[in-house]
């Protein structure tokens, strides 16, 4: 059973009121990139794509713009978030197809053995049972599949601290147990479920959040500590040409994964690899 952190109607809040735009920038999103670049290139000619918790699109517009050949689709709980979404993606003439609905329902059961490369950005944190969530992943892919999971790291003591102090609502609605390269890691050979140069690790250089910050003088002011310090960051390593040789903590965190080939219709093992529900 999986407990979910966030709701529907939490997400059509946040997209109402959310300045939309790359969720990462700078250094980040230099870095962020050529994973995607990365993963992209094993993805074959015109292949089809799917973003787990795709709202409010940015993402999808982002691998549109290193693969415009990729056939993209994407599932998200919101239906304000997906509606932000397709009219982000049709003023900038790229096509996609969304399902509005829990990625765990029937209907989304439709979509299972389908795609070429299934991605999520900031998704899995929000439930407590993550291995679920995750797993989910491996079934959408085809056999072969490949798996690009990203979630922001907020296992550092000293961000965990500040948030604990100044974004009340990031603690409450994020589960920091998958925020671990170890957890990831183990998941990731646990689950057998992983083909060539797969790999877990960091990215980002340290960060602090700022998205979600509590309505108060402090929570303003932990906002522009963290602005300040972030930018920091990006001018380091501008300067050093991206070689960040000082990193005691990455903002985010990645998986590469590939779903494994063979027992493709035995639904109740996850095709061929242990069900993560039976790992946690």
């Amino acid at each position: 059973m999986t407990t979910d952190l966030t709701t529907a109607e939490f997400w059509d809040r946040r997209w109402d009121t959310a300045e939309l735009g790359s969720t990462q920038r700078g250094f980040s999103q230099r870095e962020f990139l050529r994973l995607a670049q990365d993963v992209l290139h094993e993805v074959p000619d015109g292949g089809t794509m799917l973003e787990v918790g795709a709202a409010p699109g940015t993402f999808m517009r982002q691998y549109s713009l290193l693969r415009p050949d990729l056939r993209l689709h994407g599932i998200d709980i919101s239906r304000d978030g997906v509606g932000i979404a397709k009219a982000m993606l049709e003023r900038e003439g790229i096509s996609a197809t969304f399902m509005v609905d829990d990625l765990r329902s029937d209907t989304a059961r439709e979509w299972w053995n389908s795609f070429d490369i299934v991605c999520s950005h900031g998704l899995i944190e929000h439930f407590e049972n993550w291995r679920e969530i995750l797993e989910a992943h491996f079934r959408f892919a085809r056999p072969g599949g490949r798996i690009f999971v990203t979630v922001p790291n907020y296992s550092n003591v000293v961000v965990r601290m500040l948030l604990k102090w100044f974004a009340a609502e990031t603690l409450a609605t994020h589960n920091l147990d998958c925020m671990s390269e170890k957890m990831l890691r183990t998941v990731r050979i646990e689950s057998a479920c992983t083909l060539g140069p797969d790999r877990v690790g960091g990215y980002g250089g340290p960060l602090f959040p700022s998205s979600a910050v509590n309505a108060n003088f402090g929570g303003s002011l932990y906002r522009l500590f963290a602005q300040v310090w972030n930018g920091s960051v990006g001018i380091v390593a501008w300067a050093t040409g991206d070689r960040l040789i000082l990193r005691p903590w990455n903002g985010g965190l990645y998986l590469i994964g590939s779903r494994g080939v063979g027992s493709e219709n035995d639904e109740s093992r996850g095709f061929g690899f242990a069900s993560f529900s039976d790992l946690s």
